[in-house]
């Protein structure tokens, strides 16, 4: 029998042991960007570039175009991408807890409340625990894919943007960036109690904060190449139009509990969310909701704490029961998670040759470090001896006087 986690069992215990309100006492640490990248359809890597907000015109048609030979399907890239960027910045990648994709950490710590079924693909190195997207458990709507693919493209522009400079990356983009199927990543390094994480997360689309004032006063503002901050990120999401209490309620206990999430570990501070009518249609202004005020919305639907501490508890168990050099496959069938070995490997061999050349560099360090504190204290040692011979000598000279 496999290690497996019973998710009833632990939403009880979580319900008991915390509080349904008071003050919030978990939280992660603030989001930093390390590294950004985009990449193709093909998933090919391409210089960091995100595309810029703009209202949409209305009334949006989310259907135009559609036909049912779409094959777009809308999924995480495999690790690669993420690997190399680490390795490019010279990351240590033996001092993380977990490396993954958003994706992997709203399928676990959503399971707070979420019955739908998934798997993740486990290998670990030293005590680093990789997560990647296992394919085979994405069910892909085309249609609600499609739609979602549109209001993007609705609400986002390129038109000016392509000389586009991420503030942490001095890779310069001077291609025409105008397929939709091109998209910016994130990766960005957060902590949970015990835990420290290296998340890739894509990003829909950032607001440009220059405002028409600034550039009239100053022309020159349009050609520079200002730095784009995280808190200028945007999410964009689509919902069916709320028309009565029953639909209000299923909107913000589950629908505004992944954004809430999904934003939330990769710093995203905004989600701009469209409402559909039954056509598929949007005639209304799309709301704004920021991301840390969303648990005030949801008030008593769902506990940020129990939430995270959830999540938490699943990923200790990952780590309790996975060894170094292992590959798992961990599954959520309702309501069980079970971890069991696995023989398919998601880290490429120059990934792994960088990790093994940082474990012998970081115990190098570790061997100087404690040489040179051995030799420190013996130096100490001396002066003391030093010290008291020379007291020795100077008493007895006082003594002759």
């Amino acid at each position: 029998m496999f290690p497996n986690l019973n998710v009833q069992s632990l939403r009880r215990f979580l319900a008991a042991e915390i509080p349904e309100t008071g003050k919030q006492r978990l939280s992660i640490s603030q989001p930093q960007q390390i590294a950004t990248y985009s990449y193709d359809s093909r998933d090919n890597k391409r210089p960091p570039f995100i595309k810029k907000y703009k209202q949409p015109e209305l009334p949006i048609n989310l259907l135009e175009g559609y036909t049912n030979a779409y094959e777009k399907i809308d999924v995480p890239s495999p690790l690669d991408n993420i690997l190399s960027s680490l390795i490019d910045i010279g990351y240590d990648v033996t001092k993380v807890s977990f490396i993954t994709f958003r994706n992997n950490i709203n399928k676990i710590f959503g399971s707070a409340q979420d019955n739908d079924n998934w798997t993740i693909d486990i290998q670990r190195l030293g005590d680093t625990i990789h997560l990647g997207v296992n394919l085979k458990s994405i069910n892909i709507d085309k249609k609600a894919t499609y739609a979602g693919t549109k209001f993007e493209s609705f609400c986002t522009t390129t038109s000016n943007n392509n000389n586009n400079r991420n503030n942490n990356n001095n890779n310069q983009v001077t291609m025409d960036m105008t397929n939709d199927d091109i998209q910016f990543c994130s990766i960005t390094t957060t902590s949970l109690i015990k835990n420290r994480f290296v998340i890739a997360s894509e990003i829909d689309c950032y607001l440009d904060t220059t405002t028409l004032l600034q550039q009239q006063q100053s022309p020159e503002l349009q050609q520079q190449q200002q730095p784009i901050l995280m808190n200028q990120y945007i999410e964009l999401k689509t919902a069916n139009k709320i028309k009565n209490d029953k639909m209000r309620f299923s909107f913000e206990k589950y629908r505004l509990f992944k954004y809430w999430l999904q934003s939330y570990f990769a710093g995203v501070p905004k989600i701009v969310c469209g409402f559909k009518n039954p056509d598929l249609t949007i005639s209304e202004p799309p709301v704004t909701f920021k991301t840390l005020e969303i648990p005030s919305i949801t008030k008593r639907l769902w506990s940020v704490d129990r939430s995270l501490a959830f999540g938490d508890s699943v990923l200790e168990f990952i780590k309790s029961n996975t060894k170094p050099g292992g590959c798992y496959l961990l599954s959520y069938n309702f309501p069980t998670i079970e971890l069991q070995p696995s023989t398919k490997s998601i880290l490429n061999e120059p990934y792994i040759q960088y990790f093994e050349d940082l474990v012998k560099k970081n115990n190098s360090v570790v061997i100087k470090n404690n040489r040179r504190k051995l030799d420190d204290d013996n130096d100490n040692d001396d002066n003391d001896n030093d010290d008291g011979f020379n007291d020795d000598r100077l008493s007895q000279k006082q003594k002759i006087k």
